[in-house]
């Protein structure tokens, strides 16, 4: 054989399979991280609607990707879901309510705290809610603790 001849390979069919496998895997990765930076840039995820909120005692909530919404007859706000005490992320449960599984604490429909360790109230995130109910939260920017969306039905 001379020295530019490249001896052919063929692949066997494990070899192929593989081959497809790998490439389907980067494939899935690449569309998912895809969504994240596409859901990232956005600052926040669609998909919750107010019908998916649970019952916590002086209002509903549900957590989303990084933020828990709440409705009490003030309205609806969207808080970070990140924990004021050793930032773990907090949950949306019927019976305790707006909580951290991690350390204890509890936190009232406005965010406030209820039951401690932690000693401060839950971010106040930006949200837009449109008139079927469905809530868009913008993660990256905070606002005024106390800010209130009024309800889509609610009276002027």
């Amino acid at each position: 054989m001379e020295k530019n001849e490249t001896k052919e390979r063929t692949l066997s069919r494990r070899e192929a399979l593989e081959w497809v496998a790998r490439a389907a895997v980067v494939g899935c990765l690449a569309v998912h991280t895809c969504d994240v930076f596409a859901e990232e840039k956005a600052g926040g995820a669609k998909g919750l609607n107010l019908k998916d909120l649970k019952d916590i005692g002086g209002g509903s909530a549900a957590s989303g990707s990084g933020y828990v919404v709440v409705k009490t007859d003030k309205g609806v706000a969207a808080f970070s879901d990140v924990c004021t005490h050793r930032g773990k992320n907090i949950k949306v449960d019927g019976t305790k309510g707006i909580f951290c599984p991690a350390h204890g604490s509890q936190f009232n429909a406005d965010g406030s705290v209820k039951k401690g360790p932690a000693k401060e109230g839950l971010s106040w995130l930006k949200l837009t809610l449109d008139k079927d109910g469905n809530v868009s939260v913008d993660t990256k920017s905070t606002i005024k603790d106390g800010t209130w969306t009024p309800l889509p039905d609610a009276k002027k």
